[in-house]
């Protein structure tokens, strides 16, 4: 397999860089540029795919996970995730939090 699709692989697998360029025998930068292009091209079709929800709508977006970290290291965390948004028109505001058990159930 070629050093390219096994490098999207672990981009797409979330893998360290560490890991990748220990793995891969490839220099440090070079896995830095690619995630960074994988990163620019994702958000190239996200906005290309973007709706317009409204006019003079503003719409803001955000996810968090709340869980509690052990002794204050970098590990994962097991909780629950939070996606909320707020839409603002005029002096109209709303607002909705729905709590999912997995973070990709909603795609």
């Amino acid at each position: 397999m070629s050093i390219t699709l096994r490098l999207t692989r672990y981009w797409f697998g979330k893998s360290m860089n560490e890991f990748v360029v220990n793995d891969l025998k490839i220099n440090k930068n070079t896995v830095v540029d690619w995630y960074m292009f994988y990163r620019e091209v994702c958000m190239i079709a996200c906005v290309n795919e973007s709706a317009k929800l409204g006019e003079g709508a503003i719409v803001e977006i955000d996810e968090s996970l709340f869980g509690k970290m052990k002794y204050g290291r970098g590990k994962r965390v097991k909780g629950s995730w939070v996606f909320g948004g707020i839409q603002s028109l005029k002096n109209l505001f709303s607002a909705w939090w729905p709590i999912v058990r997995k973070r990709n159930c909603l795609q």
